[in-house]
């Protein structure tokens, strides 16, 4: 049986000291930057205990050979325990269904390790946030990429690797924390002969109350009152980010995460770019009816945000981004492709329809964004400094 990996000093992204792994899988290029910052988590054998169920496997999706071709090196082989069921005890208040992920991160007092509950508290294309428990008892959310889905384009393999490398960076109250990462071997299915797969885990700090999507969803309409605090603390992270030259290229209520306290905190670095110099950001990301024109032609800039921010702010205020049907409609009446939508911004002279309730001082604040000259709007830091609506 393989020994542990050779370790070497290191520490978590909040100062504690840790012991860092060195692991095949980490010396591509590409994820050197992970053992280098990061504490690698060591994933030993998944296994679940059910009281009144059958037994559960941990999903997981990147074959060996897979994960050769992905990352050109080959992974730790690994077997999975599968424990029988116990039978309740009739003295139990509850059953238990949780699922340990054995993952460690020896630090120099001992080990600090996270289990994963099966409460999956988000979803999206690519990643399955789970809650999660530190053995300190620190609620987390454990981010789980499910890299069979991305086998088929490097390009999403990046995304989440450049996503783990900025946030890392990035030690702001108005930006999600990160606090390690690791790969987690495992089986496809149940049984001896299975080949390891692995899914790749960022640990991350919970944010407890959704994102401001939900709120929209669950209050309706914001008062000005509310909506210039998750405004304000959402400028404040771009601040801080485009200060750094990072442009976060998806600003939008989902991408929002609210505190129990009103904080509000900026999530989901998947389509960040760190920006050399004065250039703009090359490709296509986000979310069409809030990307600035120039997106689609130019390419994104820092000033991109501040355009998504006015769109965040007056979907706060209104309940809608405000884009007509001359931009979301084809003449027919049917909704267009997105990048039909993305083509209409881009190249009409269309701003979004105001409503004429909305108060001169919050006004000021959406003017100042929502310029379709990317040099004639202000900055994140002008307007926390400036704008009246949010003083």
């Amino acid at each position: 049986e393989q020994g542990p990996p050779p370790a070497v000093p290191g520490s978590l992204t909040d100062g504690t000291s840790a012991t860092l792994f060195t692991d095949p899988f980490l010396s591509d290029p590409g994820l050197s930057f992970l053992k280098d910052t990061l504490p690698h988590v060591e994933v030993d054998c998944a296994s679940v205990e059910s009281t009144d169920g059958p037994d559960l496997s941990t999903d997981l999706f990147l074959s060996t050979s897979d994960a050769q071709a992905l990352f050109g090196t080959s992974s730790r082989s690994s077997s999975t325990a599968f424990n029988s069921p116990k039978r309740s005890s009739p003295h139990s208040l509850r059953s238990t269904n949780s699922q340990s992920l054995g993952q460690k991160v020896i630090d120099m007092n001992g080990a600090m390790s996270w289990t994963q509950s099966p409460i999956v508290v988000g979803k999206g294309a690519f990643a399955t946030v789970h809650l999660g428990m530190s053995t300190n008892g620190k609620v987390v959310a454990m981010k789980n990429f499910n890299l069979s889905q991305t086998a088929t384009s490097l390009k999403q393999i990046n995304n989440i690797l450049q996503e783990l490398e900025l946030l890392v960076e990035c030690q702001h109250r108005n930006i999600v924390s990160i606090y390690g990462v690791g790969v987690l071997p495992g089986t496809d299915t149940p049984g001896p002969g299975a080949d390891a797969v692995a899914d790749l885990v960022m640990v991350m700090e919970y944010v407890p109350c959704g994102s401001l999507e939900t709120v929209l969803q669950q209050f309706g309409v914001l008062e000005e009152c509310t909506a210039r605090v998750y405004v304000r603390d959402v400028l404040a992270g771009l601040a801080y980010l485009h200060a750094r030259s990072i442009v976060h290229r998806d600003v939008k209520p989902a991408n929002v995460l609210l505190e129990k306290d009103g904080c509000c905190k900026l999530a989901d670095f998947g389509a960040a770019k760190l920006l050399p110099g004065a250039c703009n950001a090359a490709g296509l990301a986000g979310t069409p009816l809030y990307m600035a024109p120039e997106c689609s032609t130019s390419g994104a800039r820092l000033a991109s945000d501040v355009w998504s921010v006015g769109m965040l702010a007056l979907e706060l205020l209104t309940g809608d981004v405000c884009w007509g049907p001359d931009v979301r409609l084809s003449p027919n009446g049917e909704y267009l492709h997105p990048r039909a939508i993305m083509q209409r911004i881009a190249e009409a002279d269309v701003l979004p329809d105001i409503p004429d309730e909305i108060s001169p001082p919050a006004l000021e604040l959406l003017n100042g964004c929502l310029q379709r000259d990317p040099e004639a709007r202000c900055t994140a830091e002008a307007l926390l400094r400036d704008c009246a609506w949010l003083c």
